[in-house]
């Protein structure tokens, strides 16, 4: 009991991330819990305000540490068994160059395929996309790639049903890390819309890229406008964009 009474007053257990716009006078935020806080990056004091010099998520650390996460960064930085999604840019004897959008060189073995063997391999070529999970991540060399299933069903990469591997056709899009991340969530908002009145694939990274397929180059761009547009929007806003999006493809 003593614990959680120091616990606290020492920690502000009712904070709740908010997203912030730079200008914001977020003083209010930051001082609710006591007066004496320590300014993280994003955040300066003007007076006897507290305002955010950039755009992002409004983050807490015990004590009283306060700062900005910037929510539109497009780094990654490579984490061991991230899911990702990268892009083939040359193919040597043994290994895959991958573009996995981060400051890292990465490769992905030619075996590292669910079923794969020297004779009956998948051959990839420059500019195919391909969905993969961070096998070794050492900072001397150069972070390891695999298609191979780690846990749950293991289907081989012929038979088009295995969780990692090539994907055909569909369009990549870019978005920032924090971003795509939410996409991930079950209960990510325009994901679900979007998912009531169209039929689409779609695979999404830890590295903020998200690759997805439908049945027409129309649905493919409603799709596109409406994951694109929907990071800066509220969940009303998102809503209306959708509905308009989706009038649009009922009147073709």
């Amino acid at each position: 009991m003593s614990f959680m009474s120091m616990a606290e007053q020492n920690v502000d257990t009712t904070y709740t991330p908010l997203h912030v716009l730079a200008g914001d006078d977020v003083t209010a935020q930051v001082t609710g819990f006591r007066t004496s806080i320590d300014l993280g990056p994003g955040l300066a004091q003007h007076g006897q305000k507290i305002m955010c010099l950039n755009s992002g998520v409004l983050r807490y650390r015990a004590p009283a540490h306060y700062f900005i996460e910037d929510a539109y960064v497009k780094h990654y930085y490579p984490k061991l068994e991230d899911k990702v999604l990268g892009v083939i840019e040359e193919r040597g004897g043994d290994v895959y160059k991958v573009n996995i959008f981060s400051g890292s060189a990465a490769v992905l073995p030619r075996l590292a395929f669910q079923g794969a063997t020297k004779r009956n391999r998948p051959e990839l070529k420059r500019g195919d996309i391909v969905y993969c999970r961070l096998s070794g991540t050492d900072p001397d060399a150069d972070v390891e790639l695999t298609c191979i299933s780690a846990t749950g069903v293991k289907k081989d990469w012929q038979s088009g049903e295995a969780v990692c591997g090539a994907l055909a056709g569909g369009i990549l899009l870019r978005l920032s890390v924090a971003y795509a991340s939410s996409l991930l969530r079950p209960d990510a908002l325009v994901l679900s819309l979007l998912g009531q009145r169209l039929a689409f694939e779609v695979a999404i990274g830890m590295n903020g890229c998200v690759w997805l397929r439908a049945a027409s180059p129309l649905e493919m761009i409603i799709l596109r406008n409406a994951i694109v547009n929907a990071e800066a929007m509220d969940d009303a806003s998102v809503t209306a964009l959708v509905a308009v999006l989706l009038q649009r493809l009922q009147k073709r």
